[in-house]
């Protein structure tokens, strides 16, 4: 593991693999997996409509209101507009509170029919949250810690600013010169909404293990058709980590798609598909040519206002390539 820059410019004190990052959107692939368990103990299925879980959900597009669930939300194929701005307003401060999730989604306007488009959205893992809370009896953020954070010895791992851990790393915005600039650090936290997109804390050495227990249970569970594996917290693994949605209209022989919390491309193929970078350039390059045989890569990356992340996985290998900094320039640094 290598470490560059500060975790603490002003105390010029480095980071190291156990120092807790802001992860953004890579929180996702933890709602996912708590999804996966509450459908595994038979508390909800993949199914199973939203509004017959989240009664109070309601939706001006009828077709999204009576058939939408939580996979067409996770794998953000329901077409319904983003809305970013709604909530996240300067620095990462939240605009909403989050028993106001359920009013919000309710009037998201249609920009695609229903399953036809993949349309990256936050709000689907907003609903997610409401419903692990529901069906569960527990916080987001509790359910998170007691079924997967604790089991899998993720203790660099946490949900909540009011953690009394050490060795946790600032946030920083470059300036036009260069220079850093402090910045309060995100508010979203559990209780928080947007807590099941964006939420999770992190380091890279708790994201490593994490990686390799994944890997670890998709592997026995795709060779025995099975939906748990024995001793690990991770349930329906197959489900979460295949395509749901094809990420462009352009049909190509190699897949790009979104799972739930994570994007599948094959290389060769580009990367980065929800990071920055896309913005700077006109595409984005071509990953793995040259390849003898094409390779499957699971890949999400992160960014809220001064925290970006990225994470990469090849599942043929076991390996995993992991990138959290703590700063935002003119680029997406950590893809």
């Amino acid at each position: 593991m290598h470490n560059y820059g500060y975790r603490d410019i002003e105390a010029r004190l480095a980071p190291d693999e156990r120092t807790i990052f802001h992860i953004a959107s890579l929180s996702k692939s933890f709602t996912a997996a708590s999804i996966g368990i509450l459908v595994e103990e038979g508390k909800t299925s993949w199914d199973t409509p939203i509004c017959e879980v989240l009664l109070d959900f309601k939706q001006v597009n009828k077709t999204v209101y009576d058939e939408a669930t939580i996979v067409d939300f996770m794998s953000h194929r329901t077409g319904l507009a983003p809305k970013n701005m709604l909530w996240l307003r300067k620095f990462a401060r939240v605009e909403l509170r989050r028993n106001e999730t359920l009013k919000m989604t309710s009037y998201l306007e249609t920009v695609f029919n229903f399953r036809t488009q993949w349309l990256y959205s936050n709000w689907g893992y907003a609903l997610a949250d409401q419903m692990i809370q529901r069906l569960s009896g527990q916080s987001w953020g509790t359910f998170l810690r007691d079924r997967i954070l604790t089991p899998l010895g993720l203790d660099r791992t946490v949900t909540e600013h009011s953690s009394k851990k050490e060795n946790v790393a600032q946030a920083y915005m470059a300036l036009s010169d260069g220079s850093p600039f402090h910045l309060p650090k995100p508010s979203v936290e559990d209780g928080v909404i947007m807590e099941g997109a964006v939420g999770v804390q992190s380091s890279v050495r708790d994201l490593l293990t994490y990686s390799q227990k994944l890997m670890e249970a998709a592997d026995d569970q795709l060779k025995r058709q099975a939906t748990s594996t024995e001793g690990s917290p991770l349930k329906k693994i197959p489900t979460i980590l295949q395509g749901h949605i094809n990420l462009s209209q352009t049909v190509s022989e190699l897949e790009r798609s979104y799972a739930l919390g994570w994007i599948r491309t094959i290389l060769p193929g580009p990367l980065g598909t929800v990071g920055l970078n896309p913005m700077y350039v006109d595409a984005m390059p071509i990953v793995g040519k040259g390849l003898a045989e094409p390779e499957i890569i699971l890949h999400h990356q992160g960014s809220l206002i001064d925290f970006l992340s990225s994470i990469h996985l090849v599942p043929s290998t076991r390996t995993a390539v992991i990138v959290l900094t703590n700063s935002m320039s003119n680029n997406d640094a950590a893809d």
